[in-house]
């Protein structure tokens, strides 16, 4: 078993020297794996609803730095630990542009990529930054999902989609990790759950918190099933997709 702790992309611990301490400190401590959340800006205005908060808010500050730069930071400091995207809201970024950043990551971190997606939740943020429509995303992250396999694994990577089409490109180097960097899908809704059936390696619901959707291990088992007759139906054996929970506390 894995234990992992969050490094912070906002506040006052978001510093050089900081953000160097806590990691290098936790992996001599022997976690597993050191997750950064995803902004690329915050909306001085938001009425979208957050999905893991009683109240529907986001507790996010107006300051935050860029997921995949801190990635590439860490991966400079540290030797061992895992680097988890938690979670990359794959319709943010252009797709080709955004495997290559988790490709070079994964090379210079000699393996140590671990790419959590979503689909996202803030309609303000996608709008800000000029992403794919809202509306749309699911389809989006599904697709993008599909690219990234494509562009990491094949030595003539080819795709035809509705939202992304590349062809004839050279697209090295590839990850060191094969056949790619593991792909964990976060989210619970039925839509998610399709997600990690076809296309991740592993789920990545926040768990074992009574006030989040999957809160109860009565939750949990049937979201479970729910993948494994998914999986079933997308012609994959359901022994290939593990789990991994996501356990936040309020220390407030």
């Amino acid at each position: 078993m894995n234990f992992g702790f969050r490094a912070p992309n906002q506040g006052p611990n978001a510093t050089p020297d900081r953000l160097t301490t806590l990691v290098k400190r936790g992996e001599e401590l022997g976690f597993g794996i050191v997750t950064v959340s995803d902004h690329i800006v915050m909306p001085k205005s938001i009425d979208s609803t957050y999905p893991y908060s009683e109240t529907g808010a986001s507790r996010g500050g107006s300051e935050t730095m860029e997921m995949l730069t801190i990635l590439s930071y860490l991966a400079a400091v540290t030797s061992k630990i895992k680097l988890l995207t938690s979670v990359m809201v794959v319709p943010h970024r252009p797709a080709v542009l955004t495997a290559k950043a988790l490709s070079t990551i994964d090379v210079l971190s000699k393996g140590r990529v671990i790419v959590g997606c979503g689909a996202g939740w803030m309609r303000e943020e996608f709008e800000a930054i000029e992403a794919h429509e809202f509306d749309r995303r699911g389809a989006v992250t599904n697709e993008y999902i599909r690219a990234f396999k494509e562009l990491w694994t094949s030595d003539d990577p080819t795709f035809d989609g509705e939202f992304i089409k590349f062809s004839k490109i050279h697209f090295e180097p590839k990850p060191v990790q094969k056949p790619h960097p593991p792909i964990w899908i976060g989210g619970e809704s039925n839509v998610a759950l399709r997600r990690v059936a076809r296309l991740g390696d592993a789920w990545y619901p926040i768990g074992m918190n009574p006030t989040y959707p999957v809160g109860t291990v009565a939750q949990m088992s049937e979201s479970l099933s729910r993948i494994r007759a998914f999986a079933e139906e997308a012609g994959r054996d359901p022994a290939e997709i593990c789990v991994s929970y996501n356990v936040t506390w309020n220390n407030d």
